[in-house]
């Protein structure tokens, strides 16, 4: 299926799915995966959804996805965390809703669609946002289970880069290790 955008009056939806530096071993991944939450949420416009709603549906896919920085695939902080933002925007009410600074939330793009729902044009961070989800019914994980594999290979793979062991992973290191993920990942690296 492709994507008409020229037509105005045909849905179209895009993603990208980093701006960062990535290993070449990770296009074929990272491709896939967009082309399938593009896929997603221009099925969502085809059945009628909004173009919000359309977005959120996109962003869940790549949410799951260990490969982006977003949801499960966030990059650790420096203390070895998942620490996530989001940001939700209603181009025709020219309002967005966002989270920032969350933990342990599946979906933060829920979450900040929650947020321009019902509290448009606002921010919400860390513990505030967390307790909020709740109230937006969403699924809180417990801690550590939004730590994706690969992010505590790169975690590992930068603080031998820099030298520093600063990046505290609770012992993440060895659960991870032996991780079959990880071995591909760390052949084509």
């Amino acid at each position: 299926m492709q994507c008409q955008c020229e037509n105005l009056d045909t849905p179209c939806i895009l993603v990208h799915g980093d701006v960062g530096n990535f290993h070449d071993a990770l296009i074929i991944e990272k491709t896939t995966s967009c082309k399938n939450a593009a896929s997603t949420g221009y099925q969502s416009l085809l059945s009628g959804a909004s173009s919000v709603q359309a977005v959120e549906r996109a962003l869940w896919w790549l949410e799951c996805d260990e490969f982006f920085n977003c949801g499960y695939g966030s990059v650790l902080n420096n203390i070895g965390d998942v620490q996530m933002d989001a940001s939700i925007v209603n181009g025709f009410k020219s309002e967005c809703g966002s989270v920032a600074a969350i933990s342990d939330v599946e979906h933060p793009i829920s979450l900040a669609r929650y947020v321009l729902d019902n509290f448009p044009n606002s921010i919400l961070v860390g513990e505030g946002a967390r307790k909020l989800t709740r109230h937006a019914k969403l699924n809180w994980l417990s801690r550590g289970n939004m730590t994706a594999p690969t992010a505590v290979y790169l975690a590992c793979d930068k603080s031998k880069e820099i030298g520093t062991s600063d990046v505290n992973l609770d012992g993440r290191v060895q659960n991870v290790e032996n991780h079959r993920l990880l071995e591909v990942l760390g052949s084509k690296l």
